[in-house]
């Protein structure tokens, strides 16, 4: 059995069909997915809004991403999980979910509450998305919120990139702890030992996109990386 790593930074769900879902066959038996976030653009709202001087701006990609996430991304994301069984037909797969990116405290620096709270929305709305598209096309959906839970921004012990890696594009990306003790393990529980059932097909070098971008950002209450094997990182 060989783990087959197409997990892209930046990639959206197009992205996935298009490009990524070429060595999937008949012979696969796992397809683990992380995707959604990227199109929302969430990267840019986070760095639109976390600077006070862009508050029009912030307000207007607010207004985008949440039109975006109520009436495109549930088609995109049905397309996608429809076109990956269609290509791994006898696969098991597993779609995940986005950890609740900030800890809900009264102050953390550089991160006004105002778009914490509003993250806080986004995220629990595109995982409200993911699970309706997951069951509507009968593949697993692996909710990491519970788990990550203590553990997003302006905690003591993150396990997500912060504001440094605006700059990378891989600010709110799960970090190495983030993978190795909120994904993995939550993936497990879900769909049994994931050892046991790697992709068989050939292994090949990951494929590459230009835009990066992890879990969601804010809504206005009025803002790594998908892949067919692996997501935002990988898991």
């Amino acid at each position: 059995m060989k783990l087959l790593q197409k997990s892209c930074s930046g990639a959206t769900t197009s992205d996935v069909v298009e490009k990524q879902l070429g060595d999937l066959s008949d012979r696969t038996n796992l397809v683990t997915i992380t995707a959604g976030a990227n199109d929302l653009d969430l990267v840019a709202v986070l760095t639109v809004c976390a600077d006070p001087g862009q508050a029009e701006a912030c307000g207007a990609k607010l207004l985008k991403t949440e039109a975006v996430l109520t009436t495109e991304l549930p088609g995109r994301l049905a397309k996608l999980l429809t076109s990956v069984k269609a290509a791994a037909p006898k696969a098991r797969i597993a779609i995940t979910g986005y950890p609740v990116p900030f800890e809900d405290v009264a102050e953390c620096a550089g991160l006004p509450k105002s778009l914490r709270d509003n993250g806080v929305r986004a995220v629990t709305g595109l995982n409200r998305v993911l699970s309706v598209a997951a069951a509507s096309t009968g593949v697993t959906f692996v909710d990491v919120a519970e788990r990550f839970a203590g553990h997003g921004l302006c905690s003591t012990s993150p396990w997500l990139v912060g504001i440094e890696g605006i700059q990378n594009r891989t600010v709110l990306h799960p970090n190495r702890d983030g993978q190795v003790d909120g994904y993995l393990p939550t993936l497990k529980a879900a769909i049994g030992r994931v050892e046991s059932a790697w992709s068989a097909v050939p292994a090949s070098p990951p494929a590459r996109f230009s835009r990066p971008a992890p879990p969601p950002v804010p809504f206005a209450s009025a803002p790594d990386q998908a892949s067919p094997v692996q997501g935002d990182e990988p898991k």
